[in-house]
């Protein structure tokens, strides 16, 4: 054969290392507008988590704050509406911290009057059951 009476299998070769051989499964057909199936390997999306509720927090007096061993100073209202909150076995020293309503937010202080952070705006409590 002479050089120019090939030409053709350039492309037959290209084609056939381009297709998928028959041992080779190709991809699942999917219909318009659906998603491709994901494979056993692909992890679930996690979920985006909530913030927590503002009202957790809220208050008008110092009244309105309690001490709780799990989230620390809280609305007594809101700890009324979830009284599962608060199971834990060592926490924010709910019988003996000081606890105010400051700029609408319930917040624990320091024996020296300072906010206490670790139980002030506690989302989780890290012993929590």
């Amino acid at each position: 054969m002479t050089r120019l009476g090939c030409w053709w299998l350039g492309p037959l070769l290209l084609s056939l290392a381009c297709t998928p051989s028959r041992g080779e499964p190709g991809p699942p057909a999917t219909k318009a507008g659906e998603d491709p199936p994901k494979s056993p390997e692909t992890p679930p999306t996690p979920k985006t988590p909530q913030p927590p509720d503002e009202s957790r927090w809220t208050c008008a007096t110092d009244q309105d704050c309690v001490q709780t061993c799990a989230l620390g100073a809280v609305s007594a209202t809101w700890l009324e509406a979830n009284p599962s909150a608060d199971e834990c076995e060592d926490g924010c020293g709910w019988h003996v911290d000081e606890v105010r309503c400051q700029d609408g937010g319930c917040v624990t202080l320091n024996p020296d009057g300072t906010i206490n952070e670790s139980c002030t705006r506690r989302v989780d409590s890290p012993n929590a059951r």
